[in-house]
């Protein structure tokens, strides 16, 4: 669906600055079939994500300034974990709704706070 507009905002996010952001949507699965690992360009990250290929991964879509984005996660109950780390800030539950904290890098892509 094509739709006119006569105008759009959204908040350019600036590096290094924390953001609030809405969760819009979380999905459960193997991490593989989450991301695409083939589409990884750095050779390192690739060939880490394949190797957790088969393990459980939570991707959370969440929306900050008007724009969606999403950032996957692996599901672990290490307390070294992101997760875990994520969990645990916000009281053990996370949820469509929840308000999480985010921080965009120089490049304009976010990342979850969880400390």
């Amino acid at each position: 669906m094509v739709e006119e507009l006569e105008k759009i905002e959204i908040a350019i996010p600036e590096p290094g600055i924390r953001m609030k952001a809405k969760v819009v949507g979380i999905k459960r699965g193997k991490l593989k079939e989450l991301i695409n690992i083939d589409a990884i360009r750095n050779d390192a990250i690739r060939e880490r994500m394949k190797k957790n290929a088969e393990r459980d991964a939570i991707q959370i879509e969440f929306e900050v300034g008007g724009a969606v984005y999403n950032r996957t996660m692996l599901y672990s109950l290490n307390p070294r974990s992101n997760f875990y780390k994520l969990m645990k800030k916000l009281g053990g539950k996370l949820q469509i709704g929840s308000e999480i904290e985010v921080i965009f890098d120089d490049r304009g892509r976010p990342r979850i706070v969880v400390e």
